[in-house]
């Protein structure tokens, strides 16, 4: 996409924050965003309607291109591809999907050298209500390393994780699952290892009893396990 479409809104030519970009973006835009430092934490403000009419947000080469925070999908349709996530994030998380944030894309992102207690990717539950997140999304392609908390924790319905790398985790469970109906494929998980002090972590993968009610029916197929210590290669 160009500057020159009128669906294409440049940041920071146009929009001197992907904040701005995000305010201004209906149904079928794009925010281009261009390399350099955006401190900020991005919350949608609308989403598309259809797959073939959403508001992406683009990384225009991800070379470069730091959102020191990430960003928060409350709305329907949206897509996040080719983002360098890292630094201090004021939220528990770099990339959150709560209810509302049904059908999101994300893509292609790298999600790395995280702050203490802050997720890479979370789809938003409550021990009290449950699922307070999204469904029907698809998550491809992402790469998550040295983070300082769980790499990932779903919740909703129908969600498909595919192609992610999961690496270098200090300690921490790479995947904490809750929901339904989420399907796993051919992603990788490894070089993951204990740290002391959080007892025998990481997992591989970890689920719980209840989380307001429910965690079933996944599908793993095709995942790649290899360089976990000999207590974590299971929940």
């Amino acid at each position: 996409p160009e500057c020159s479409s009128s669906a294409v809104k440049c940041v920071p030519e146009e929009y001197t924050t992907i904040q701005l970009c995000a305010n201004a973006a209906v149904a079928g835009d794009t925010c281009l965003v261009n390399a350099g430092s955006y401190p900020e934490q991005v919350v949608t403000k609308s989403g598309g309607t259809s797959d073939s009419n959403r508001v992406t947000f683009k990384a225009n080469g991800a070379v470069g291109t730091v959102i020191a925070l990430g960003f928060d999908i409350r709305h329907p349709y949206v897509t996040v591809n080719g983002f360098d996530i890292t630094g201090t994030s004021a939220n528990q998380q770099y990339i959150g999907i709560t209810k509302g944030g049904d059908n999101c894309q994300i893509l292609n992102n790298y999600i790395h050298d995280g702050q203490r207690l802050v997720y890479g990717i979370s789809f938003y539950s409550s021990s009290s209500t449950g699922n307070i997140s999204g469904n029907s999304c698809l998550v491809k392609g992402n790469r998550l390393a040295r983070l300082n908390y769980q790499f990932m924790a779903t919740d909703g319905n129908g969600h498909r994780f595919e192609n992610n790398i999961f690496e270098e985790g200090g300690g921490w469970d790479l995947l904490r699952v809750f929901g339904q109906d989420h399907v796993f494929y051919r992603n990788i998980f490894r070089n993951s290892a204990p740290a002391s002090g959080i007892g025998n972590h990481p997992d591989f993968i970890q689920s719980f009893s209840d989380n307001g009610g429910r965690s079933f029916n996944m599908l793993f197929e095709e995942n790649w396990i290899e360089g976990l210590s000999a207590n974590s290669a299971t929940g």
